[in-house]
């Protein structure tokens, strides 16, 4: 199983496969692997292409602003969330 936690101040709503998917802050939540690819680039190099997902086009000058937020999402495999 796959947890991710939203680490940032609001919490996040995604969606995948047309199905809305939560996401508290401060909280570890359950997602298939593939949404969380899609979603926040899970298994791949956090870069332009999963920042554009998210945010559309931006100036250049806010892409770290965007990054940042995309780096509170923690990812953890195992059988239960991990604690805290």
């Amino acid at each position: 199983m796959l947890y991710v936690k939203n680490s940032n101040a609001e919490d996040y709503t995604g969606t995948y496969g047309g199905v809305k998917l939560s996401f508290p802050s401060g909280k570890w939540v359950a997602v298939d692997p593939s949404a969380a690819n899609i979603i926040f680039g899970f298994g791949e190099d956090r870069d332009k292409d999963v920042i554009m997902r998210h945010f559309g086009v931006m100036p250049s000058t806010e892409y770290p602003k965007a990054l940042a937020w995309l780096e509170n999402f923690q990812f953890a495999e195992g059988d239960a969330p991990p604690k805290g």
